[in-house]
């Protein structure tokens, strides 16, 4: 029996619109302090929103209790599960282009870091991506 892949991909995107909240994913710049000197590191990171540097997409944000096979740390606080149709107007990014966001704001005041990225696709269709997040 063949699987309904592009079905699959539209279920979970209702899914995670009907259940999920409004996120915005940043880029944070690591500009050094003083540029002659980058040996000193950067005055802290800075949050950039121009354009192409902040997308918002529909996510579901899931509490990760779970360790790893070892139990000596955390994968990570919680996973967010994000609909690619609403991700730049429904054009999905690749992910060499999302892995580059490495924060994530969600619409009840929560700022994660975000800590790795993967598409769920099986084939040419996009299901939903997966981040893992940290506070």
């Amino acid at each position: 029996m063949a699987i309904n892949y592009p079905k699959m991909a539209a279920i979970a995107d209702k899914l995670i619109k009907a259940n999920g909240k409004l996120v915005t994913l940043k880029r944070q710049s690591h500009t050094p302090a003083d540029s002659s000197k980058p040996w000193r590191g950067s005055g802290g990171p800075t949050v950039t929103t121009d354009d192409g540097d902040s997308m918002t997409a529909m996510a579901v944000i899931i509490p990760n209790d779970e360790m790893d096979d070892k139990e000596a740390m955390r994968r990570g606080v919680a996973t967010a599960y994000l609909a690619p149709s609403t991700l730049l107007d429904g054009s999905p990014p690749a992910l060499e282009d999302l892995v580059t966001f490495n924060t994530l704001d969600d619409n009840e005041g929560y700022h994660w870091h975000i800590h790795g990225v993967k598409i769920i696709n099986p084939g040419a269709i996009r299901v939903l991506y997966e981040a893992e997040l940290e506070h």
